[in-house]
Parts: structure tokens; C-alpha cells; sequence
């Protein structure tokens, strides 16, 4: 096996409330369906099962008499390109046609320019029946909320509740799921991805062992380790870009900065929110950082970089040896290196001192990406009923590992892995390829089981979620909590000429260009630009989500 699965980035949707009923009572604790129990047969399927749509019994296929079609707006990556035009064409989203009688005409935006074609389609009130969303990355201009009260989006609380059973109970799991799926007010705003089970960190630093053990170094623990690491990095591997940070200064999701006990973005300490450019240890890093570049240790190029995993080019053309990954790169970096001694691994989250607990790293939401529902959709009830079998335990297995032993079976520990089908397909398919095209994207609307990403994976991979957990609480991460249409407009005001002058004068810091005694006046300009009311609303949002 050479290639693995990239994990989509998830995170939550921003904000929502203001509109569409609903008083959040809930069960709290009703169980989800389980889509990797152990099983020693293919569940049944129910295909044949002809209900007629007006007297249709949850869990009976087909949901429809007459074949339906909804059309979905739904970014797409580049593993999908290389082998389909649309996912509609897929081994999967024809399974789940010829199971459900639904048929779903995705509608693709450019690669990169994703939210720039989502505004420009809203503007032009010309959308699909309904929308994918992915946090910031991609979503309704100001917010779902936003939506919601220009009547765009439709909230499915009492669709959910009355034809999606296997969504509902999803959603109240648990109780920390059901407050992240639903708002302030108790709406539900659209279908969620929800996480089987916790997830640990997908995503941290990265490091050469080939290039460790050449120097006889033992795995770097603090910043003095790294600083020493880095220096033999370049001296002795001959290392251009030793260290590889975007151009923000700050690897994604908190993965490298914590020991400073800061952020550059907002947190909260004991229920206050605080803004991380504001705190001591912001200072301390960007310090840190100026002199290592100023040393040759970082990326030259870094600001012009924009990155979440740093760039394939860079990994395997022995320019670098700590950069920010995802796990299950690992053996991706290592099949396209010309190395044959080419090793990346996972590197602990850098300390000050040894023994340091952090507080700020990666911790995966209970619910993610989102499908909305909008008010071009001619029949919400048919959708809403389609949609409820892939939150179902055979419709979850089909999204998840595909068809029963031609793309999985079971394992001894009853966890579904994938078969040869998959690793080494027929049809040439890489396993990223392949997953595209016979299972689900793990992005919206399902009920989604990580483990998939661990079948047949090596060491390394498995490795990585504990060394990137080890001596972490995550105790100062933000909850994903929730602005009105309102809140959101004031403090996107707020927060965008904050953010360009804090991304602008973060890489002046570091390159030098900006010399560090003009710190304070930075910050006095924040202030200027009225960063209290930015974390006051913040503040206010956070008590609301207490208070779910």
C-alpha cells in the first residue's frame, strides 16, 4: 500500500440562530446507531422493499414510488477529479440511488475559489436544493445564520425529528454532540456529519527519523531541542527550509505554538475568551521565531506560503525536516520521495521545559461539515427521509466501508477493514480514489467512523494520534459556539481589519522587516480597532453555549 486517505478538515459550521423554531428539549443520551459493529454477514438489503411514499415506515427502501432528483452543491478535491466529473457518477452515489430511489446532481465549484462561487451564487439567487458547508472555508456569506434569516436556508428541527430517526437519535448521542448540533435556541440548521466516536488529533508536527538517526538525535522534546535539531538540519543535511510554518506564522489548529500558552486567535481560559495576540507568550514565540529565521532555520519562502499540510514538493525533495502534516500522509510523503531511506513520523507538540502540560491543541468536533436545506428544494420530506439512511446502521456501513467483502470485511476485533479491492484495485484506483469512488467523502450529512483511515495503515500512522495527544488536556480550546446574524455582521467588521494586520505584521515580525520594539504599537492599534468588542461577543456567544 502507498497511498492513504487524506481526512478532510473537520470543523464546525459559524453562525446560526434568529429563525426556524424549535425549544432544544432533548434525551440527551440516546444511543446512535453503530456503523462498525461486528457483524459476521452483509447486512440485508432492503431495496426491494416497494412502500409507497405516503405511507413509508422509517427504514423501509425505497423512500420513493417514482425516481427523485435533488441537486447539491458540494466541493470537491482533486482525487476526485482525476478519475470523475461529478461524484453523482460514482460506485456509491449509484448504490444509493438504486437503494433509495433518489438521485443527487452535485453541482462542483472551482478548487480553491469555493467561497467566492458560493457568494456569487447566492447573489444571483440561483442555488441548489441544497448547500454543503465546511466552517469558514466555505459557507453562506455572513454566516448561517445569516441564511437562515434571509429565508435561504430551511432548519430541519422538526423534519429531523419526524422522518430522520437514525439522524435524530445521531444528534443526541450525547449530550456534548447535541450541543454542538443544535443553536442557542434549540434550531436545527441542517444535517451535520456526525463523529461515530472521538477522534484523536489528525493533524500535527511532522519530522525526518531517516534524517534523526543519520545525526544520532533522539526525537526533540523542547525548543532548545528543536532549535539544536534544525541547526544540524541545515549544517549537516544541507536543509534549506528546516522548519515549515505558512505564512499566518502558526501551523493550523494549534499544533506548535502552545507551550507559549498563546494562540493567534481566540481561546478561553476558566470560561473567559481571551484573544491570543494580546497574551505575554505572544510576543515570546514571534521572538522565537524571528530568530530562528533570522539563523536560516525556517522556510525562506514561509510568507508566501498558505498551507495546511506543507507542500508534497517540499517534504520529499530533502528541503525540510519538521513541517506541519496529516497523518495519513506519512506513507504518501514516503511513496513519492526518490529516498528510499525517507521517514516521516510524528514529532511530539514542542515544549518549553520538559514536563510542561499543554492546554490548546487539535480536538475534533461530535459534528463537522453540513448539508442545509434550502428553500428551492421542492419536497424537504423526501430529502429528509433520503438522508436518514446514511445515518442508518447499513446505510453508515455503505458510507463508510462501501459493499460488504468486495471493499470490506470484517476484522477480528469486529471493525470493518478494507480488502485488496481497495489497495491494490483492479482498475489502477489509488486508495484515496478508490474511497472516493465506492464510499462516501467523509464531508457532510453521514454518520462518519474515522477508524476507516487505520485499515491496513502503518505503524506510524497508528502512532501519530497518541503522540500528538501526549500531555495535553486541550482545556483552553474554544467550543464551536454560535453568533447571531447580527453578532456575526458586527464582529466580522471587527475581526477583518484585525486579521489583516495581525497576518501582516506577524511575517514582519518574523522576517525582520518590522522590528520587534514596534510590538506595542501593534497592539495599540488592535485595541484601536476594537478588539474588546470582538471578545466580548465572543464571551457572550461562549455563555450561550454553556448554557445549551
Amino acid at each position: 500500500m502507498k497511498k492513504i486517505l487524506l481526512l478532510l478538515v473537520l470543523l464546525l459550521a459559524v453562525a446560526m440562530a434568529t429563525a426556524c423554531g424549535g425549544n432544544g428539549d432533548t434525551n440527551g443520551d440516546t444511543p446512535a446507531p453503530t456503523p462498525a459493529a461486528g457483524q459476521e454477514q452483509a447486512p440485508q438489503d432492503q431495496a426491494g422493499n416497494d412502500a409507497p411514499a405516503d405511507d413509508w415506515v422509517p427504514g423501509t427502501l425505497p423512500v420513493v414510488t417514482e425516481p427523485t432528483t435533488f441537486t447539491v452543491w458540494h466541493p470537491i478535491d482533486a482525487d476526485v477529479t482525476s478519475i470523475m466529473e461529478h461524484l453523482h457518477d460514482s460506485f456509491f452515489w449509484e448504490e444509493m440511488e438504486r437503494r433509495t430511489g433518489v438521485r443527487l446532481e452535485f453541482v462542483h465549484p472551482p478548487i480553491g475559489a469555493e467561497q467566492d462561487a458560493l457568494s456569487l451564487m447566492i447573489v444571483s439567487g440561483d442555488y441548489p436544493d441544497v448547500l454543503q458547508f465546511f466552517g469558514a472555508s466555505y459557507t453562506y456569506p455572513g454566516g448561517i445564520a445569516r441564511g437562515i434569516a434571509d429565508g435561504v436556508i430551511i432548519c430541519v428541527r422538526d423534519l429531523a425529528e419526524r422522518y430522520a430517526p437514525n439522524f435524530w437519535a445521531a444528534v443526541h448521542r450525547n449530550e456534548e454532540t447535541r450541543r454542538q448540533a443544535f443553536t442557542d435556541e434549540g434550531y436545527l440548521p441542517g444535517f451535520w456529519q456526525v463523529n461515530y466516536i472521538h477522534q484523536p488529533p489528525w493533524f500535527g508536527m511532522a519530522t525526518r527519523q531517516d534524517w534523526l538517526d543519520e545525526l544520532d538525535l533522539d526525537m526533540p522534546i523542547t525548543f532548545d531541542d528543536w532549535h539544536h535539531a534544525l541547526t544540524l538540519f541545515r549544517d549537516e543535511i544541507g536543509a534549506d527550509a528546516p522548519l515549515m510554518i505558512p505564512s499566518s506564522g502558526f501551523p493550523g489548529f494549534n499544533v506548535f505554538q502552545p507551550a507559549f500558552n498563546t494562540s493567534n486567535t481566540f481561546f478561553q481560559m476558566d470560561g473567559q475568551v481571551v484573544w491570543g495576540p494580546l497574551l505575554p507568550g505572544f510576543r515570546d514565540y514571534i521572538e522565537t521565531m524571528h530568530q530562528w529565521f533570522s539563523e536560516g532555520l525556517i522556510d525562506p519562502d514561509f510568507a508566501t506560503r498558505t498551507f495546511m499540510a506543507a507542500p508534497m514538493d517540499m517534504k520529499t525533495a530533502e528541503r525540510t525536516g519538521l513541517w506541519p502534516d496529516v497523518y495519513v500522509l506519512f506513507p504518501v510523503n514516503e511513496s513519492l520521495s526518490q529516498n528510499p531511506d525517507f521517514r516521516s513520523v510524528a514529532a511530539p507538540t514542542p515544549l518549553r521545559y520538559q514536563g510542561q502540560n499543554l492546554h490548546l491543541g487539535l480536538r475534533n468536533a461530535q459534528v463537522g461539515f453540513i448539508w442545509v436545506v434550502t428553500d428551492r428544494n421542492p419536497d424537504p420530506v423526501t430529502f429528509t427521509r433520503f438522508i436518514d439512511y446514511k445515518y442508518s446502521y447499513e446505510g453508515a456501513l455503505l458510507a463508510n466501508y462501501g459493499i460488504y467483502e468486495k471493499t470490506f470485511v470484517y476484522g477480528p476485533d469486529g471493525i470493518p477493514v478494507f480488502t485488496s479491492h481497495m489497495y491494490d484495485n483492479p482498475n489502477g484506483l489509488s486508495l484515496p480514489q478508490a474511497l472516493r469512488w465506492y464510499t462516501k467523502q467523509p464531508s457532510g450529512a453521514v454518520l462518519y467512523d474515522w477508524r476507516r483511515e487505520l485499515s491496513g495503515a502503518p505503524q506510524d500512522v497508528v502512532d501519530a494520534l497518541e503522540i500528538w495527544e501526549r500531555q495535553n488536556d486541550f482545556a483552553w480550546n474554544m467550543p464551536p459556539v454560535t453568533l447571531t446574524a447580527d453578532e456575526g455582521s458586527e464582529f466580522a467588521r471587527i475581526m477583518s481589519d484585525i486579521d489583516t494586520l495581525r497576518d501582516e505584521m506577524v511575517v514582519r515580525f518574523i522576517i525582520g522587516t518590522e522590528p520587534l520594539d514596534n510590538f506595542d504599537n501593534f497592539i495599540d492599534t488592535v485595541h484601536a480597532l476594537n478588539i474588546e468588542r470582538a471578545i466580548e461577543l465572543q464571551q457572550i456567544a461562549l455563555d450561550r453555549f454553556n448554557a445549551r
